[in-house]
């Protein structure tokens, strides 16, 4: 009977002290690379009552309300066991993430990490499908906003431009019928987009898929991710002289 109420103490010690120092921002720690996923978040902020995912390509935040008990974390509908050892968050025995960058890659990776401000449209008239997709025939493009000239631009290797011969150029190389993920700012203007779908038909990609929003996800098998909500559409476009030279100039 005293072994076990003192079991029952040291678990309920255990527990508010994973709580109590669960608080601050802890980075995923590119080095145990437990995940198969790429998209697992680049950081999570725990501040108060609240959590905060980070995605890893640009900063995007999501914010949730967060019940922390019994070693578990409860947001959205998801119930995820956690534990803190050391100045290391373990989430669902598999993903770990540390108070500092990890080296040498994850400290680069986040230095490098990009700036471009993406303003995702959220839109909730359509069917969009929460989906993940095989990255060895995705290529994820951003379009948004340059955080000094306050442009819109597609983001394309680390290098901000509007140029369609830039945009062919991005499809040198890949496999027949590669497909965009295209992460485009809501007050993006059409004629601007219609380059990269130009240049897209050019290479006879017949498809692109609108990425609506990113949701934070768990399961058992994966751990913490972030999901994309899509739509997927066919890229018309004529091919009309007077039409194709006003994107040439």
């Amino acid at each position: 009977m005293k072994q076990h109420l003192y079991l029952t103490f040291l678990f309920l010690i255990l527990s508010c002290n994973n709580e109590r120092n669960i608080e601050g921002t802890w980075y995923y720690n590119y080095l145990s690379e437990t995940s198969s996923s790429n998209e697992v978040p680049e950081s999570i902020t725990f501040r108060n009552d609240s959590v905060i995912f980070n995605y890893p390509y640009f900063d995007f935040l999501e914010n949730h309300s967060v019940k922390i008990e019994n070693s578990h974390l409860y947001f959205k509908n998801f119930e995820v066991p956690f534990k803190v050892s050391g100045d290391t968050l373990i989430i669902n025995e598999k993903q770990k993430f540390t108070k500092t960058p990890s080296e040498p890659f994850a400290k680069d990776y986040i230095e490098n990490k990009s700036d471009i401000k993406i303003d995702l449209p959220q839109l909730n008239q359509y069917k969009f499908q929460p989906d993940k997709y095989n990255n060895d025939n995705i290529f994820l493009k951003f379009y948004g906003v340059h955080p000094k000239t306050n442009r819109q631009y597609l983001l394309i290797n680390d290098v901000y431009t509007n140029k369609f011969s830039v945009y062919l150029s991005t499809y040198g190389g890949h496999g027949p019928s590669p497909v965009d993920l295209l992460f485009v700012d809501k007050n993006a203007l059409m004629f601007d987009l219609e380059k990269v779908f130009l240049a897209a038909k050019f290479m006879n990609q017949l498809k692109v898929i609108f990425v609506n929003d990113i949701q934070v996800s768990f399961d058992e098998n994966h751990g913490i991710e972030h999901k994309y909500q899509t739509l997927k559409k066919n890229i018309f476009i004529f091919f009309m002289r007077q039409y194709i030279l006003q994107f040439l100039s």
